[in-house]
């Protein structure tokens, strides 16, 4: 299990740092910074990575919905096709962030996060 470096953003270029995933990894997620994370697949085949916090919701009732519920600690999947790459807004999701946060099932993924 390895922490997926995070790259502060600066003015002007930024060199990013890129980690190559394993079955489980790390992230230090900062709730409202705009945390960026690229997830680049190299591989043949689809590869799923699923974020998931020690802190998050079993049962979370949707507003509006009339009492439609979510189980947010089974985690957030992303699904990165074969020889693509999909970017992640981090806040988007952060009902799912709360806590530790682990992303697993992405191995061979390389993760790119930026911090503003």
């Amino acid at each position: 299990m390895a922490a997926i470096t995070i790259t502060q953003n600066a003015l002007g270029a930024t060199n990013l740092a890129r980690t190559t995933l394993s079955a489980s990894d790390t992230l230090a997620y900062a709730k409202g910074t705009n945390m960026q994370m690229v997830l680049a697949n190299n591989t043949g085949g689809s590869l799923t990575a699923t974020l998931i916090g020690s802190t998050a919701a079993a049962a979370y009732t949707v507003p509006g919905t009339g009492g439609t519920t979510l189980n947010l600690s089974a985690g957030k999947a992303i699904v990165v096709p074969a020889n693509n790459t999909v970017e992640v807004n981090l806040d988007d999701f952060d009902l799912y962030l709360q806590g530790s946060i682990t992303v697993t099932g992405g191995t061979g993924l390389i993760a790119t996060v930026v911090q503003n």
